[in-house]
């Protein structure tokens, strides 16, 4: 019995040191590894896309341009984080998609094609959010993904749109890796108590045959 105690008291302070490195890793600061900056008009009822397959600043023709800013695969120890500002609502969606493919699915800016293409195809959006202004924080959940974001605007009106943007190398995704270390350290000290227990037990036992002695 005291055998098996031990050996899971041990799991247990694997898994505590497990846990406290975790959320150790999770303060590493990202490493900036591509920034930029621009701003966009976004034409009623339409939508364009933020995507990666050309170089940083081409305005590709269309109804409604296409900016590119950012790397086309994403990795999950990338980052990619957008503050953007507009005068107006914007939908924004992230479509883990080939740029080539999207315009392939989308071959019109028409803002009904894609949210009848977002609302039938929910497994390649990786993020989705609104608002006039704010931070689109976005780390793939797989281990590599083609990434193109869309910046829709539903309203009657034109729409303005600035933003600054960094890609990130990181080690590994800090709420991820925070919750996961705050589900495994409990898990160890509640292995480990039997085994702390036993250890205090036999210890004082010591004390008091020194103590006779």
């Amino acid at each position: 019995m005291k055998r098996q105690i031990s050996f899971v008291g041990r799991i247990g302070a694997i898994a505590v040191a497990i846990g406290l490195a975790l959320l150790l890793a999770s303060f590493i600061p990202p490493n900036v590894t591509s920034t930029f900056t621009s701003s966009e008009s976004v034409a009623p009822e339409s939508f364009q896309f933020l995507g990666s397959n050309s170089p940083i600043g081409l305005l590709l023709p269309g109804n409604g341009s296409f900016h590119i800013s950012f790397f086309r695969t994403l990795t999950s120890q990338q980052e990619l984080k957008i503050d953007y500002a507009a005068n107006g609502t914007l939908c924004i969606y992230m479509l883990e998609m080939d740029y080539q493919e999207v315009t392939e699915k989308l071959p019109s800016r028409d803002l009904a094609l894609l949210q009848e293409f977002v609302s039938t195809n929910s497994s390649v959006i990786g993020l989705q959010q609104e608002g006039a202004s704010g931070l689109i924080d976005y780390i793939p959940n797989k281990y590599a993904v083609n990434a193109t974001l869309a910046f829709a605007n539903p309203s009657s009106d034109t729409i303005h749109v600035s933003y600054d943007g960094n890609v990130s190398s990181i080690f590994a995704s800090p709420s991820k890796t925070r919750t996961l270390a705050s589900w495994i350290t409990p898990v160890g000290c509640l292995l480990m108590l039997p085994w702390l227990s036993m250890w205090l037990s036999q210890k004082r036992k010591r004390n008091k045959e020194v103590a006779v002695s």
